[in-house]
Order: C-alpha cells, then structure tokens, then sequence
C-alpha cells in the first residue's frame, strides 16, 4: 500500500541492511523492488535504491542486474 509509513519503512531496512554489509554481518546485498514515491512522501529525495546503495558505498559506477528464469 502507498503510504508515508511504508514508505519510511522501506528506507529503513535498506539502510538496515546496508549497515549489515559495512559492519561485516552480510557478505551482500539483495534487494527487491521499492516503491520510490511512497519513500519521497517522507520528504527524502530518492531516484531509486541503486543510485542510494552507491552513495550509501562511496561508489559512482553501478549496474542494476536482473535476473530470471526465461
């Protein structure tokens, strides 16, 4: 459901698990579709999780990848 609530909840286990991976707790990051306009109902500017994860790791070259069965 759209809402500002799930919206900030999202960006929460992102950042959850992003921190996972910097303390050494993950070896990766796997994440799954977010709703972009629920997460800027919080007043938060955000394009989208891959552009986030590359600030969020100090990094400017990034590719999204997908994968499926077909």
């Amino acid at each position: 459901m759209l809402s500002k609530e799930s919206g900030a909840a999202s960006l929460t286990y992102v950042k959850a698990a992003i921190e996972a991976v910097k303390s050494g707790i993950g070896d990766c990051l796997v994440t799954a579709p977010v709703n972009k306009k629920a997460i800027s109902l919080n007043n938060i500017p955000f394009i989208g999780h891959t552009e986030y994860l590359a600030e969020a790791f100090g990094v400017e070259d990034v590719v999204m990848m997908f994968v499926s069965e077909n």
